[in-house]
């Protein structure tokens, strides 16, 4: 499967290193204060998300901790996946033409 990617735009080791960092500083922001539980019932929610595209979004949603910021392309890897494939592959990736001509 992973000879259908054209493009491996992060690697395990790139994206286990990032969240490890990641949840570094979300726990260094958050050291002293009440439970998460607490914040939601106040009305603070944070989000996370592992991908963020630079496209516009509705509305003025964003996410307060992004592990990666990507191109505006197709992705496949890392649970993301292409007709129930290539869910389990170890990387972020984009597939090649043929790939997904040959899935339709």
């Amino acid at each position: 499967m992973r000879q259908d990617l054209e493009e491996v735009l992060l690697s395990d080791e790139q994206i286990q290193r990032r969240l490890d960092e990641l949840a570094t500083e979300i726990q260094r922001d958050h050291v002293d204060k009440d439970l998460t539980l607490v914040a939601i019932l106040t009305g603070s929610v944070r989000f996370c998300t592992l991908l963020g595209k630079d496209v516009p979004h509705r509305g003025n949603s964003h996410a307060d901790y992004v592990a990666f910021h990507i191109p505006n392309r197709f992705v496949v890897g890392y649970g993301l996946d292409y007709q129930e494939r290539y869910r389990n592959l170890p990387c972020v990736g984009t597939l090649r033409t043929e790939a997904i001509a040959a899935k339709l």
